[in-house]
């Protein structure tokens, strides 16, 4: 007897997955703002679909990170081309970032990241193009 597979037999989804499945890659970096001599530990997810760096809205609160007003405030779009509910950017900051034995100044847009504190997107990956092992999440700079 063969099993239909019409569309009303679909009509729960089913998810297939590993309960060790690792879905995102993280590195350890540092923190420092330009303008104040503190510096913050935290895991910065590697996103090659973000447009930028982003840092979270209540790690910049919570650290006391001195912000800079947008001229312009810029749309936050997620995956599926929606707008996001958090609203547009406004703000940024300038911060180092230390990763490794690397040490750049870099601009982070400021926006509810859920929780997540920073996002390390395409423009930094492209920028550097360290080579990356998915499946450890070691990252390397030549």
């Amino acid at each position: 007897m063969s099993k239909d597979l019409s569309p009303k037999y679909f009509s729960e989804k089913v998810y297939i997955r590993s309960a060790n499945i690792k879905t995102s890659t993280f590195v350890k970096v540092r923190l420092k703002p330009v303008d104040i001599g503190s510096t913050a530990g935290l895991d910065a997810l590697l996103d090659c679909g973000a447009t930028g760096s982003f840092l979270d809205t209540e790690f910049v609160r919570g650290h006391n990170i001195n912000i800079r007003k947008l001229l312009r405030a810029a749309p936050v779009y997620n995956v599926d081309s929606t707008l996001n509910k958090s609203g547009s950017i406004k703000e940024e900051v300038d911060i180092i970032l230390i990763f490794q034995n690397h040490t750049e100044k870099a601009t982070f847009t400021v926006c509810d990241l859920g929780d997540k504190e920073a996002i390390l997107g395409h423009t930094w990956l492209y920028h550097h193009n360290p080579e990356i092992n998915w499946r450890t999440g070691e990252v390397l700079f030549h």
